[in-house]
């Protein structure tokens, strides 16, 4: 340990990422949905155990900044910028004939 450092164990395990949304993006899903079709993540899926932790809108990418929290990420240390998750790789999926569009209203 150098002088100014913290030992180790003391430093909080922070294995997080940052999810990129465009907007245009987010308004598919939502009609998407409501048509009764869902989106099938082929790659980079998140992992079971993800947590949410906030979420901004960064102007500069006109993107929405999701940061989000898994044990399966790498550790990233305090004060240095959360790396971006991969972009998922996803299709539209039609409902099936005669499945019926069972969302309820929240």
């Amino acid at each position: 340990m150098t002088e100014g450092t913290l030992p180790e164990e003391t430093i909080p395990d922070r294995r997080r990422r940052l999810l990129l949304l465009h907007p245009d993006v987010v308004l598919d899903m939502l009609k998407d949905s409501h048509a009764g079709r869902a989106m099938k993540i082929l790659e980079h899926a998140l992992p079971d155990d993800v947590q949410f932790l906030g979420c901004h809108f960064a102007w500069e990418r006109n993107m929405f900044a999701i940061a989000i929290e898994s044990e399966s990420f790498d550790k990233v240390a305090q004060g240095c910028h959360l790396p971006v998750h991969p972009d998922m790789i996803v299709e539209t999926v039609e409902p099936k004939e005669g499945e019926a569009n069972d969302t309820q209203r929240r």
